[in-house]
């Protein structure tokens, strides 16, 4: 019979020729806060949010969203996501985080604030330890946009 999955574990193994399968780790990524967001609304504000994926070889897999932190350049959202990474792809550090973060608008399109990437491995060798990473627009405005604490374990049984 079919092997039938479940929203929370799709994730790389399904999206990858069954030939590129292998043994696979749940990995939970924590984004903690972003400081110093480019303020994308008329009363000098922003409403962040973040979409968080993990890349492997250019591809992502399942992107989550965060909550909305409205009226707030410097949010703090402490929250988790757990993804499903074959373990091939974090020793050859194919697997790779990225963060996208927009400003929430109603009537129009949600600005985009800036991105940043980091390799799966780094952070999970941090064992829980949190980094700062500053956030791009373009190749000109590198940490001039505000910096995304992230930190990253394995999920264990």
């Amino acid at each position: 019979h079919a092997h039938t999955h479940t929203l929370e574990t799709i994730g790389v193994a399904e999206t990858l020729p069954p030939t590129l399968g292998g043994e696979s780790v749940r990995v939970c990524v924590y984004i903690l806060r972003a400081t110093r967001l480019r303020a994308a609304d008329v009363n000098g504000s922003s409403d962040p949010y973040f979409e968080l994926s993990i890349m492997n070889s250019g591809f992502p897999c399942r992107v989550q969203k965060s909550h909305v932190q409205y009226n707030e350049l410097n949010p703090v959202w402490q929250e988790g996501f757990t993804f499903e990474v074959l373990t091939s792809q974090i020793t050859t550090r194919d697997a790779t985080v990225k963060c996208v973060l927009k400003d929430k608008d109603t009537l129009k399109w949600d600005d985009f604030l800036g991105y940043c990437r980091v390799c799966l491995r780094e952070l999970i060798e941090l064992n829980g330890k949190p980094i700062d990473l500053p956030l791009e627009t373009d190749s000109y405005s590198t940490g001039r946009n505000g910096m995304v604490t992230f930190a990253a374990t394995v999920v264990r049984g």
